[in-house]
C-alpha cells in the first residue's frame, strides 16, 4: 500500500484531483481489499501494473507530451482497479459456465466490466472519492479513459485496441508532424 501511495503521490495525484492525503491512503486500502488473494491476480499485480504504468509516464517523453496531468492519473486509477475482485477465471469459463457475471455483463468482456463496475464502487466510497472534486465534464471525461483503459486488457480485444493505438502514436509523433 506504500509503495502505491508513494507511486500516486509522484504524479502529483494530491495537486491534480485536490483531494487529501487520507483520501489517497483510504482508497488505496479500499481498493486492495477489493483484491481476492489469488496468486497473480491480487492487489501487488495491481502495484507492480501502477509501477510499469508510472516508469512509463516518466521515461515516454511522447506519453508526457500526448497526456495532461488529469489523464495521467487516469491511468494510474485504472492500473490500480484494472483486476480488482478477479477470481482468478476467464471470461470463457464464466460464460460458459452460465455464471451470474456473464449474465450481467452479456457475455462481453465479462471480467474487465466487472473490475470497472467494482473500481468505481469504491471510487464511490465514503474517503475514496479522488474524483469528486472534479467538474462533471472532467468527471466523465476521466470515468470514459479508465473504463477504456481497463477494458482494453482484455485479450479477445486486445489486438483492435493496440492496432488503434499504435496508429494514434504514429500520427502524433512529431516525425510525422515535419513531414505534413
Amino acid at each position: 500500500r506504500a509503495t502505491a501511495y508513494a507511486l500516486l503521490s509522484s504524479q502529483n495525484v494530491n495537486d491534480v484531483l485536490g483531494i487529501s492525503q487520507e483520501t489517497v491512503q483510504s482508497f488505496i486500502v479500499a481498493a486492495s481489499q477489493g483484491y481476492l488473494p489469488m496468486p497473480f491476480h491480487n492487489f501487488s499485480h495491481a502495484v507492480y501494473v501502477l509501477h510499469g504504468s508510472v516508469m512509463c509516464l516518466t521515461k515516454c517523453t511522447l506519453l508526457q507530451d500526448l497526456l495532461s496531468p488529469l489523464e495521467r492519473i487516469a491511468m494510474c486509477i485504472a492500473a490500480i482497479g484494472h483486476d480488482i475482485g478477479h477470481m482468478g477465471v476467464q471470461n470463457s469459463f464464466l460464460a460458459n459456465s452460465n455464471d451470474p457475471l456473464a449474465l450481467q455483463y452479456n457475455d462481453r468482456s465479462i471480467l474487465e466490466n466487472m473490475h470497472c463496475s467494482r473500481l468505481f464502487s469504491v471510487l464511490r466510497q465514503k474517503h475514496c472519492g479522488l474524483l469528486d472534486q472534479l467538474k462533471p465534464a472532467q468527471y466523465k471525461i476521466v470515468r470514459k479513459m479508465i473504463i477504456g483503459m481497463i477494458m482494453a486488457t482484455d485479450l479477445a480485444q486486445h489486438f483492435d485496441d493496440m492496432t488503434r493505438f499504435k496508429t494514434r502514436m504514429q500520427n502524433s509523433a512529431p516525425w510525422n508532424k515535419e513531414s505534413a
